[in-house]
Protein backbone atom coordinates (compact mmCIF):
# COMPACT_ATOMS: atom_id res chain seq x y z
CA UNK A 1 0.00 0.00 0.00
CA UNK A 2 2.56 2.19 0.69
CA UNK A 3 4.38 1.61 -2.55
CA UNK A 4 1.07 2.73 -4.27
CA UNK A 5 1.02 5.78 -2.56
CA UNK A 6 4.42 6.58 -3.10
CA UNK A 7 3.82 6.39 -6.50
CA UNK A 8 0.68 8.24 -6.73
CA UNK A 9 2.77 11.13 -5.30
CA UNK A 10 5.27 10.73 -7.98
CA UNK A 11 2.62 11.29 -10.54
CA UNK A 12 1.20 13.88 -9.24
CA UNK A 13 5.40 15.84 -9.07
CA UNK A 14 5.07 14.42 -12.86
CA UNK A 15 2.06 16.76 -13.65
CA UNK A 16 3.03 19.49 -11.28
CA UNK A 17 6.20 19.59 -13.44
CA UNK A 18 4.30 19.31 -16.59
CA UNK A 19 2.06 21.64 -15.99
CA UNK A 20 4.57 24.23 -15.25
CA UNK A 21 7.01 23.62 -17.48
CA UNK A 22 4.36 23.97 -20.51
CA UNK A 23 2.28 26.88 -18.66
CA UNK A 24 5.59 28.89 -17.86
CA UNK A 25 7.14 28.56 -20.92
CA UNK A 26 7.88 30.67 -23.65
CA UNK A 27 6.59 29.34 -26.97
CA UNK A 28 2.89 29.18 -27.86
CA UNK A 29 0.29 26.27 -26.41
CA UNK A 30 -1.51 24.75 -29.15
CA UNK A 31 -5.15 23.54 -28.77
CA UNK A 32 -3.38 20.52 -28.48
CA UNK A 33 -1.05 21.48 -25.63
CA UNK A 34 -4.37 23.14 -23.44
CA UNK A 35 -6.54 20.13 -24.32
CA UNK A 36 -3.55 18.07 -22.99
CA UNK A 37 -3.19 20.48 -19.67
CA UNK A 38 -6.87 20.74 -18.89
CA UNK A 39 -7.51 16.95 -19.29
CA UNK A 40 -4.65 16.32 -16.84
CA UNK A 41 -6.04 18.86 -15.05
CA UNK A 42 -9.23 17.62 -14.31
CA UNK A 43 -7.82 14.53 -13.61
CA UNK A 44 -5.64 16.18 -10.52
CA UNK A 45 -8.83 17.60 -9.43
CA UNK A 46 -10.37 14.05 -9.09
CA UNK A 47 -7.49 13.02 -7.36
CA UNK A 48 -6.62 15.83 -4.90
CA UNK A 49 -10.62 15.45 -3.77
CA UNK A 50 -9.51 11.51 -3.01
CA UNK A 51 -6.42 12.58 -1.18
CA UNK A 52 -8.44 15.05 1.26
CA UNK A 53 -10.76 11.88 2.21
CA UNK A 54 -7.36 9.59 2.44
CA UNK A 55 -5.64 10.36 5.77
CA UNK A 56 -2.73 8.50 5.52
CA UNK A 57 -2.52 9.87 1.78
CA UNK A 58 -2.34 13.30 2.66
CA UNK A 59 0.23 12.99 5.62
CA UNK A 60 2.39 11.13 3.39
CA UNK A 61 1.94 13.92 0.92
CA UNK A 62 2.78 16.74 3.77
CA UNK A 63 5.86 15.24 4.12
CA UNK A 64 6.66 15.55 0.70
CA UNK A 65 5.48 18.83 0.06
CA UNK A 66 3.10 17.67 -3.47
CA UNK A 67 0.48 19.97 -2.55
CA UNK A 68 1.87 23.28 -2.29
CA UNK A 69 3.84 22.38 -5.58
CA UNK A 70 0.62 21.48 -6.92
CA UNK A 71 -1.14 24.87 -5.73
CA UNK A 72 2.00 26.78 -7.48
CA UNK A 73 2.08 25.08 -10.91
CA UNK A 74 -1.75 25.46 -11.32
CA UNK A 75 -1.77 28.98 -9.91
CA UNK A 76 0.39 30.28 -12.07
CA UNK A 77 0.05 33.76 -11.13
CA UNK A 78 4.09 34.38 -11.11
CA UNK A 79 4.27 34.59 -14.67
CA UNK A 80 0.98 33.73 -16.27
CA UNK A 81 -2.58 34.03 -16.10
CA UNK A 82 -3.84 32.51 -12.64
CA UNK A 83 -5.67 29.57 -12.98
CA UNK A 84 -5.54 29.01 -16.78
CA UNK A 85 -7.52 25.54 -16.88
CA UNK A 86 -9.02 25.72 -13.62
CA UNK A 87 -12.82 26.73 -12.63
CA UNK A 88 -13.61 28.49 -9.51
CA UNK A 89 -14.40 25.08 -8.02
CA UNK A 90 -11.29 23.32 -8.64
CA UNK A 91 -9.18 26.01 -7.61
CA UNK A 92 -10.81 26.29 -4.10
CA UNK A 93 -10.37 22.46 -4.13
CA UNK A 94 -6.98 22.87 -5.13
CA UNK A 95 -6.47 25.95 -2.46
CA UNK A 96 -8.21 23.71 0.67
CA UNK A 97 -5.96 20.82 -0.04
CA UNK A 98 -2.58 22.28 0.02
CA UNK A 99 -4.07 24.45 3.16
CA UNK A 100 -5.13 21.19 4.69
CA UNK A 101 -1.10 19.54 3.54
CA UNK A 102 0.55 22.45 5.28
CA UNK A 103 -1.25 21.89 8.54
CA UNK A 104 -0.36 18.08 8.38
CA UNK A 105 3.03 19.00 7.92
CA UNK A 106 2.95 21.09 10.80
CA UNK A 107 1.63 17.91 13.01
CA UNK A 108 3.88 15.82 11.82
CA UNK A 109 7.47 17.38 11.44
CA UNK A 110 6.87 20.89 12.57
CA UNK A 111 7.02 22.59 9.17
CA UNK A 112 5.47 26.08 9.00
CA UNK A 113 4.59 28.21 6.58
CA UNK A 114 6.80 31.31 6.05
CA UNK A 115 5.53 34.51 5.90
CA UNK A 116 6.39 34.92 2.07
CA UNK A 117 4.39 31.41 1.52
CA UNK A 118 1.42 32.63 3.65
CA UNK A 119 1.28 35.59 1.44
CA UNK A 120 1.14 33.42 -1.82
CA UNK A 121 -1.90 31.41 -0.37
CA UNK A 122 -3.57 34.56 0.11
CA UNK A 123 -2.79 35.67 -3.11
CA UNK A 124 -3.83 32.92 -5.18
CA UNK A 125 -7.19 32.72 -3.47
CA UNK A 126 -7.62 35.98 -4.20
CA UNK A 127 -7.08 35.34 -7.75
CA UNK A 128 -9.81 32.59 -7.18
CA UNK A 129 -12.23 34.95 -6.05
CA UNK A 130 -11.69 38.68 -7.48
CA UNK A 131 -13.45 37.61 -11.17
CA UNK A 132 -10.69 36.09 -12.82
CA UNK A 133 -12.97 32.86 -12.37
CA UNK A 134 -16.50 33.49 -12.75
CA UNK A 135 -18.71 33.47 -9.42
CA UNK A 136 -15.79 34.15 -6.91
CA UNK A 137 -16.28 36.66 -4.06
CA UNK A 138 -14.45 40.08 -5.08
CA UNK A 139 -15.49 41.76 -1.69
CA UNK A 140 -12.84 38.77 0.07
CA UNK A 141 -10.25 39.25 -2.81
CA UNK A 142 -9.85 42.64 -2.55
CA UNK A 143 -9.33 42.48 1.44
CA UNK A 144 -6.44 39.73 0.66
CA UNK A 145 -5.20 41.78 -2.01
CA UNK A 146 -4.67 45.26 0.15
CA UNK A 147 -3.63 43.04 3.40
CA UNK A 148 -0.91 41.01 1.46
CA UNK A 149 0.13 43.97 -0.49
CA UNK A 150 0.54 45.60 2.77
CA UNK A 151 2.68 42.61 4.08
CA UNK A 152 5.00 42.90 1.38
CA UNK A 153 8.32 44.31 1.99
CA UNK A 154 9.44 47.51 0.10
CA UNK A 155 12.33 45.78 -0.81
CA UNK A 156 12.98 45.89 -4.78
CA UNK A 157 16.01 43.97 -5.37
CA UNK A 158 13.91 40.61 -4.52
CA UNK A 159 11.90 39.42 -7.48
CA UNK A 160 9.69 37.38 -5.41
CA UNK A 161 8.41 40.19 -3.41
CA UNK A 162 8.65 42.48 -6.60
CA UNK A 163 6.39 40.20 -8.46
CA UNK A 164 3.93 39.29 -6.11
CA UNK A 165 3.72 43.64 -5.17
CA UNK A 166 2.89 43.75 -9.21
CA UNK A 167 0.59 41.06 -8.57
CA UNK A 168 -1.48 42.86 -5.78
CA UNK A 169 -1.19 46.37 -7.69
CA UNK A 170 -2.83 45.16 -10.57
CA UNK A 171 -5.24 43.08 -9.05
CA UNK A 172 -6.54 45.71 -7.01
CA UNK A 173 -6.53 48.12 -9.92
CA UNK A 174 -8.46 45.83 -12.21
CA UNK A 175 -11.22 45.70 -9.13
CA UNK A 176 -11.05 49.28 -9.24
CA UNK A 177 -12.25 49.50 -13.02
CA UNK A 178 -14.89 47.24 -13.15
CA UNK A 179 -16.17 49.20 -9.64
CA UNK A 180 -15.54 46.27 -7.16
CA UNK A 181 -13.21 47.76 -5.29
CA UNK A 182 -12.92 45.25 -2.14
CA UNK A 183 -10.26 46.88 0.76
CA UNK A 184 -9.26 49.71 -1.65
CA UNK A 185 -12.29 51.96 -1.51
CA UNK A 186 -10.00 55.02 -0.21
CA UNK A 187 -8.33 54.82 -3.29
CA UNK A 188 -8.83 57.26 -6.03
CA UNK A 189 -8.36 56.74 -9.62
CA UNK A 190 -5.60 58.74 -9.82
CA UNK A 191 -3.88 57.03 -6.44
CA UNK A 192 -4.34 53.43 -8.38
CA UNK A 193 -2.80 55.64 -11.50
CA UNK A 194 0.25 56.60 -9.60
CA UNK A 195 0.61 52.75 -7.99
CA UNK A 196 0.42 50.79 -11.19
CA UNK A 197 3.41 53.46 -12.77
CA UNK A 198 5.29 53.07 -9.62
CA UNK A 199 5.22 49.25 -9.88
CA UNK A 200 6.12 48.76 -13.63
CA UNK A 201 8.91 51.53 -12.89
CA UNK A 202 10.03 48.70 -9.55
CA UNK A 203 9.86 45.82 -12.59
CA UNK A 204 11.76 47.44 -14.96
CA UNK A 205 14.41 47.95 -12.69
CA UNK A 206 14.20 45.05 -11.48
CA UNK A 207 14.24 43.61 -15.10
CA UNK A 208 17.86 45.22 -16.09
CA UNK A 209 19.69 44.55 -12.73
CA UNK A 210 18.75 40.28 -13.30
CA UNK A 211 21.25 40.32 -15.65
CA UNK A 212 24.01 40.65 -13.49
CA UNK A 213 22.81 39.31 -10.60
CA UNK A 214 21.03 36.05 -11.39
CA UNK A 215 18.26 34.46 -8.86
CA UNK A 216 16.48 31.12 -8.39
CA UNK A 217 13.23 30.51 -6.15
CA UNK A 218 10.78 28.70 -8.66
CA UNK A 219 12.72 29.68 -11.87
CA UNK A 220 14.84 27.64 -13.42
CA UNK A 221 16.94 29.74 -15.65
CA UNK A 222 18.32 34.07 -15.88
CA UNK A 223 15.22 33.57 -19.06
CA UNK A 224 12.25 32.39 -17.20
CA UNK A 225 12.48 34.87 -14.94
CA UNK A 226 12.90 37.50 -17.29
CA UNK A 227 9.70 36.36 -18.80
CA UNK A 228 7.58 36.30 -15.44
CA UNK A 229 9.15 40.16 -15.25
CA UNK A 230 7.96 41.32 -18.75
CA UNK A 231 4.06 39.56 -18.68
CA UNK A 232 3.65 41.97 -15.65
CA UNK A 233 5.24 44.63 -17.26
CA UNK A 234 2.80 44.39 -20.12
CA UNK A 235 -0.08 44.02 -17.76
CA UNK A 236 0.86 47.67 -16.03
CA UNK A 237 0.90 49.11 -19.32
CA UNK A 238 -2.34 47.15 -20.25
CA UNK A 239 -4.05 49.15 -16.93
CA UNK A 240 -2.21 52.07 -17.34
CA UNK A 241 -4.01 52.63 -20.70
CA UNK A 242 -7.15 51.50 -19.72
CA UNK A 243 -6.49 54.10 -16.57
CA UNK A 244 -5.68 56.87 -19.11
CA UNK A 245 -9.35 55.86 -21.32
CA UNK A 246 -10.87 56.35 -18.19
CA UNK A 247 -10.09 60.16 -17.99
CA UNK A 248 -10.05 60.77 -21.75
CA UNK A 249 -6.23 60.47 -22.61
CA UNK A 250 -6.54 58.22 -25.49
CA UNK A 251 -3.14 59.17 -26.77
CA UNK A 252 -1.11 58.44 -23.86
CA UNK A 253 -3.47 54.87 -23.74
CA UNK A 254 -2.01 54.18 -27.32
CA UNK A 255 1.30 54.92 -26.50
CA UNK A 256 1.36 52.67 -23.59
CA UNK A 257 -0.33 50.35 -25.40
CA UNK A 258 2.45 50.48 -28.43
CA UNK A 259 5.22 49.68 -25.87
CA UNK A 260 3.62 46.91 -24.14
CA UNK A 261 3.37 45.11 -28.07
CA UNK A 262 6.80 46.21 -28.35
CA UNK A 263 8.43 44.88 -25.35
CA UNK A 264 6.06 41.61 -25.49
CA UNK A 265 5.00 40.68 -29.32
CA UNK A 266 4.17 37.07 -27.93
CA UNK A 267 1.83 38.09 -25.10
CA UNK A 268 -1.67 37.36 -25.93
CA UNK A 269 -3.17 39.29 -23.25
CA UNK A 270 -1.52 42.46 -24.96
CA UNK A 271 -1.85 42.00 -27.83
CA UNK A 272 -6.27 41.29 -27.62
CA UNK A 273 -5.83 44.20 -25.29
CA UNK A 274 -4.15 46.91 -28.37
CA UNK A 275 -6.22 44.69 -30.68
CA UNK A 276 -9.63 46.09 -28.68
CA UNK A 277 -8.24 49.54 -27.98
CA UNK A 278 -7.65 49.98 -31.69
CA UNK A 279 -11.32 48.92 -32.76
CA UNK A 280 -12.75 51.25 -29.96
CA UNK A 281 -10.78 54.32 -31.11
CA UNK A 282 -11.64 53.18 -34.80
CA UNK A 283 -15.34 52.65 -35.22
CA UNK A 284 -16.58 53.63 -31.41
CA UNK A 285 -14.71 56.78 -30.10
CA UNK A 286 -14.58 58.32 -33.77
CA UNK A 287 -16.54 59.01 -36.77
CA UNK A 288 -14.94 56.10 -38.74
CA UNK A 289 -13.28 57.71 -41.19
CA UNK A 290 -10.14 56.82 -39.89
CA UNK A 291 -9.26 53.95 -42.52
CA UNK A 292 -5.96 53.09 -41.98
CA UNK A 293 -6.82 52.82 -38.01
CA UNK A 294 -9.51 50.60 -38.89
CA UNK A 295 -7.32 48.52 -40.90
CA UNK A 296 -4.65 48.35 -38.04
CA UNK A 297 -6.95 47.20 -35.75
CA UNK A 298 -7.88 44.15 -38.17
CA UNK A 299 -4.47 43.05 -38.09
CA UNK A 300 -3.53 43.54 -34.34
CA UNK A 301 -7.17 41.00 -33.75
CA UNK A 302 -5.75 38.94 -36.70
CA UNK A 303 -2.65 38.62 -34.60
CA UNK A 304 -4.28 38.15 -31.41
CA UNK A 305 -6.33 35.00 -32.28
CA UNK A 306 -3.36 33.89 -33.87
CA UNK A 307 -1.59 34.10 -30.49
CA UNK A 308 -3.79 31.91 -28.84
CA UNK A 309 -6.53 29.71 -30.97
CA UNK A 310 -7.93 28.75 -27.46
CA UNK A 311 -9.74 32.48 -26.17
CA UNK A 312 -12.97 33.94 -28.27
CA UNK A 313 -12.15 37.75 -27.76
CA UNK A 314 -10.03 38.12 -30.91
CA UNK A 315 -12.43 36.27 -33.10
CA UNK A 316 -15.53 38.10 -31.40
CA UNK A 317 -13.99 41.25 -31.89
CA UNK A 318 -13.22 40.23 -35.63
CA UNK A 319 -16.83 39.80 -35.64
CA UNK A 320 -17.74 43.09 -35.04
CA UNK A 321 -15.12 44.68 -37.44
CA UNK A 322 -16.98 42.78 -40.58
CA UNK A 323 -20.34 43.42 -38.98
CA UNK A 324 -19.44 46.93 -39.38
CA UNK A 325 -17.40 46.32 -43.17
CA UNK A 326 -21.50 45.05 -43.72
CA UNK A 327 -19.82 41.57 -44.86
CA UNK A 328 -22.34 39.29 -43.01
CA UNK A 329 -21.04 35.97 -44.03
CA UNK A 330 -17.27 36.13 -42.57
CA UNK A 331 -18.60 38.15 -39.63
CA UNK A 332 -21.42 35.26 -38.85
CA UNK A 333 -17.98 32.82 -39.55
CA UNK A 334 -15.87 34.98 -36.81
CA UNK A 335 -19.39 34.92 -34.24
CA UNK A 336 -19.50 31.36 -34.45
CA UNK A 337 -16.16 30.57 -33.72
CA UNK A 338 -16.12 32.62 -30.83
CA UNK A 339 -19.19 30.70 -29.81
CA UNK A 340 -17.54 27.15 -30.31
CA UNK A 341 -14.45 28.37 -28.05
CA UNK A 342 -16.92 30.28 -25.71
CA UNK A 343 -20.77 29.49 -25.90
CA UNK A 344 -21.44 32.11 -23.65
CA UNK A 345 -19.52 35.12 -24.75
CA UNK A 346 -21.34 38.45 -24.26
CA UNK A 347 -19.98 39.53 -27.46
CA UNK A 348 -20.19 36.90 -29.81
CA UNK A 349 -23.52 36.26 -28.86
CA UNK A 350 -25.36 39.51 -29.55
CA UNK A 351 -23.55 39.44 -32.87
CA UNK A 352 -25.21 36.41 -33.90
CA UNK A 353 -28.89 37.71 -32.52
CA UNK A 354 -28.15 40.74 -34.58
CA UNK A 355 -27.31 38.50 -37.16
CA UNK A 356 -29.71 35.81 -37.20
CA UNK A 357 -33.38 35.22 -35.67
CA UNK A 358 -33.69 33.04 -32.44
CA UNK A 359 -35.01 30.07 -34.10
CA UNK A 360 -32.47 29.87 -36.33
CA UNK A 361 -29.64 29.58 -33.18
CA UNK A 362 -31.79 27.81 -30.75
CA UNK A 363 -29.35 25.42 -30.52
CA UNK A 364 -26.91 28.41 -29.74
CA UNK A 365 -29.52 30.07 -27.29
CA UNK A 366 -30.04 26.41 -25.66
CA UNK A 367 -26.01 25.82 -25.41
CA UNK A 368 -25.65 28.93 -23.90
CA UNK A 369 -28.33 28.42 -21.32
CA UNK A 370 -27.50 25.53 -19.68
CA UNK A 371 -24.22 26.78 -18.85
CA UNK A 372 -24.71 27.76 -15.75
CA UNK A 373 -22.19 30.59 -15.31
CA UNK A 374 -22.94 34.57 -15.10
CA UNK A 375 -22.00 36.01 -18.71
CA UNK A 376 -25.39 34.41 -20.80
CA UNK A 377 -27.67 36.88 -19.86
CA UNK A 378 -27.91 38.10 -23.27
CA UNK A 379 -29.36 34.65 -23.75
CA UNK A 380 -31.74 34.91 -21.18
CA UNK A 381 -32.92 38.17 -22.91
CA UNK A 382 -33.14 36.32 -26.12
CA UNK A 383 -35.10 33.64 -24.85
CA UNK A 384 -37.52 36.16 -22.73
CA UNK A 385 -38.23 37.73 -25.72
CA UNK A 386 -38.86 34.44 -28.03
CA UNK A 387 -41.21 33.54 -25.38
CA UNK A 388 -43.33 36.66 -24.45
CA UNK A 389 -43.56 38.19 -28.37
CA UNK A 390 -43.64 34.89 -30.56
CA UNK A 391 -44.78 32.10 -27.95
CA UNK A 392 -46.88 34.24 -25.56
CA UNK A 393 -45.75 32.19 -22.15
CA UNK A 394 -45.42 35.32 -19.92
CA UNK A 395 -44.83 33.41 -17.20
CA UNK A 396 -41.95 31.85 -18.74
CA UNK A 397 -41.13 34.69 -19.92
CA UNK A 398 -40.61 36.47 -16.62
CA UNK A 399 -38.40 33.62 -15.16
CA UNK A 400 -36.09 34.48 -18.40
CA UNK A 401 -35.69 38.11 -17.73
CA UNK A 402 -35.07 37.30 -14.24
CA UNK A 403 -32.21 35.48 -15.14
CA UNK A 404 -30.93 37.94 -17.52
CA UNK A 405 -30.96 40.54 -15.11
CA UNK A 406 -29.04 38.29 -12.62
CA UNK A 407 -26.37 37.93 -14.92
CA UNK A 408 -23.19 40.08 -14.70
CA UNK A 409 -23.48 40.85 -18.38
CA UNK A 410 -26.94 42.37 -18.57
CA UNK A 411 -26.92 43.43 -14.91
CA UNK A 412 -23.50 44.62 -14.55
CA UNK A 413 -21.88 44.87 -17.90
CA UNK A 414 -19.33 47.13 -16.63
CA UNK A 415 -17.61 44.31 -15.19
CA UNK A 416 -16.42 42.79 -18.82
CA UNK A 417 -14.10 44.53 -20.08
CA UNK A 418 -15.51 44.52 -23.60
CA UNK A 419 -18.85 45.85 -22.35
CA UNK A 420 -18.95 48.52 -25.15
CA UNK A 421 -18.75 45.84 -27.83
CA UNK A 422 -22.13 44.31 -26.73
CA UNK A 423 -23.79 46.66 -28.86
CA UNK A 424 -23.06 48.47 -32.24
CA UNK A 425 -21.55 52.35 -32.05
CA UNK A 426 -24.06 54.98 -31.69
CA UNK A 427 -25.50 55.50 -35.25
CA UNK A 428 -25.62 52.10 -36.36
CA UNK A 429 -28.08 50.88 -33.72
CA UNK A 430 -30.29 51.93 -30.99
CA UNK A 431 -28.90 53.01 -28.21
CA UNK A 432 -31.29 52.08 -25.51
CA UNK A 433 -29.74 50.69 -22.14
CA UNK A 434 -29.62 46.89 -22.43
CA UNK A 435 -30.87 46.31 -18.39
CA UNK A 436 -33.09 48.51 -18.65
CA UNK A 437 -34.87 47.54 -21.90
CA UNK A 438 -34.72 44.04 -20.07
CA UNK A 439 -36.64 45.65 -16.90
CA UNK A 440 -39.29 47.23 -19.37
CA UNK A 441 -39.87 43.74 -20.75
CA UNK A 442 -40.10 42.40 -17.71
CA UNK A 443 -42.95 44.99 -17.04
CA UNK A 444 -44.82 44.48 -19.76
CA UNK A 445 -44.83 41.05 -18.74
CA UNK A 446 -45.99 41.04 -15.29
CA UNK A 447 -48.69 43.65 -16.47
CA UNK A 448 -50.24 40.74 -18.55
CA UNK A 449 -50.18 38.64 -16.03
CA UNK A 450 -52.40 41.12 -13.94
CA UNK A 451 -49.20 41.74 -11.53
CA UNK A 452 -50.12 45.31 -11.63
CA UNK A 453 -47.51 46.21 -8.37
CA UNK A 454 -44.51 44.49 -9.49
CA UNK A 455 -45.60 45.34 -12.61
CA UNK A 456 -45.17 49.95 -11.80
CA UNK A 457 -41.70 48.45 -9.54
CA UNK A 458 -40.30 47.14 -12.93
CA UNK A 459 -41.18 50.20 -15.12
CA UNK A 460 -39.67 52.54 -12.45
CA UNK A 461 -36.43 50.70 -12.07
CA UNK A 462 -36.25 50.70 -16.24
CA UNK A 463 -36.95 53.97 -15.84
CA UNK A 464 -34.26 55.01 -13.42
CA UNK A 465 -31.26 53.23 -15.66
CA UNK A 466 -32.71 54.71 -18.83
CA UNK A 467 -34.99 58.03 -18.80
CA UNK A 468 -34.45 58.55 -22.18
CA UNK A 469 -36.56 55.64 -23.37
CA UNK A 470 -40.51 56.76 -23.51
CA UNK A 471 -41.54 53.79 -25.43
CA UNK A 472 -42.87 51.79 -22.25
CA UNK A 473 -44.39 54.92 -20.69
CA UNK A 474 -48.11 53.75 -21.71
CA UNK A 475 -47.67 50.40 -20.14
CA UNK A 476 -46.14 52.19 -17.10
CA UNK A 477 -49.36 54.09 -16.87
CA UNK A 478 -51.84 51.61 -17.56
CA UNK A 479 -50.17 49.30 -15.03
CA UNK A 480 -50.20 52.16 -12.70
CA UNK A 481 -53.96 52.80 -13.36
CA UNK A 482 -54.42 49.20 -12.59
CA UNK A 483 -53.03 49.50 -8.97
CA UNK A 484 -54.70 52.45 -7.96
CA UNK A 485 -58.31 50.76 -9.42
CA UNK A 486 -57.40 48.04 -7.44
CA UNK A 487 -56.57 50.22 -4.21
CA UNK A 488 -59.79 51.91 -4.57
CA UNK A 489 -61.88 48.67 -4.64
CA UNK A 490 -59.94 47.33 -1.35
Amino acid sequence: MLILEIVFSIALIIFCSFSYHTLGSEKNITVQDANQIQRIADESIKLAESQLRSKSLSQLNAKFGVPFVQFLATWSGLHGSPWSYYNISQARIVIRYARSSIRDALKIWGRKLSPLEEIIFDIGEADSECGVLSGGMTAIAGTLYASSLEKLSNEQSDPMQALLSAHCVASLTRLQLVGRTGGSEDRTLEKFEEETKASMIMLCDLSRSIESNPYFYVWRKQSSLSSSIAHHISIKRQLIAELLLRSSRQDEARSFLEDAVKASPQNYEVAIAYGAFLLQMALYDGDGSNSGLTKTAKVQLLKAAKLNTTKADPFALLGIWYELQEDSKRSVGCFSKAILVDPTHPVAGRGMLRAKSTTDISTLLNNALNMGIFQNGWAWKASGDSNALVEGDDERAVICYQQALRACDVGNPKQHRLDIFFSLPKGTTSSINECGDTWASLGGCYRRLGKHSASVRAFQAAHDINPDDLSFYCSWAQGKFASLCRYCEI
